[in-house]
């Protein structure tokens, strides 16, 4: 009988390698955007607390798309070579929704996103949807 070290390459050493190559390939493939999605909820999380102090939600609505763009932004060249501002996180106006409540008070937040990722190695593009919810209370603070 052989020992351990003379049997070479085993069918299980196989299986361990490929799945640490998958694990490495999902992280650098889908890490970023999932790491991008909690920085999303931060600026969610900050604007519902902007929102204790200013009373216009039209007014953060406009600071959290202004945050929003200057996180995740990017300039690019569109089709007739004009320089243009495209944001990486994909959503329409409706899918940005601020509501306030009065008893309690209560802020809301919810933002439905997509982001479109090309898988590297196969050329495809996949789209992963988020929906990203935020509550903070409003209520005033009592020492």
């Amino acid at each position: 009988m052989k020992r351990a070290s003379e049997r070479g390459l085993t069918f299980v050493t196989v299986l361990i390698v490929l799945g640490i190559a998958a694990g490495i390939y999902w992280f650098v493939v889908f890490g970023t955007v999932y790491w991008d999605n909690r920085e999303v909820k931060a600026l969610l999380a900050q604007a519902a607390n902007i929102a204790y102090q200013n009373k216009d939600d039209r007014l953060v609505r406009i600071n959290l798309e202004r945050a929003l763009d200057n996180e995740f932004g990017m300039d690019v060249v569109d089709a007739q070579g004009k320089p243009a501002r495209r944001s990486r996180l994909e959503f329409e106006p409706d899918d940005l929704k601020l509501e306030r409540t009065q008893s309690p008070p209560m802020m809301r937040i919810d933002l439905r996103y997509a982001r479109t990722i090309t898988l590297p190695g196969f050329g495809s593009q996949r789209r992963l949807y988020f929906d990203d919810h935020v509550e903070q209370d409003l209520s005033v603070v009592k020492w």
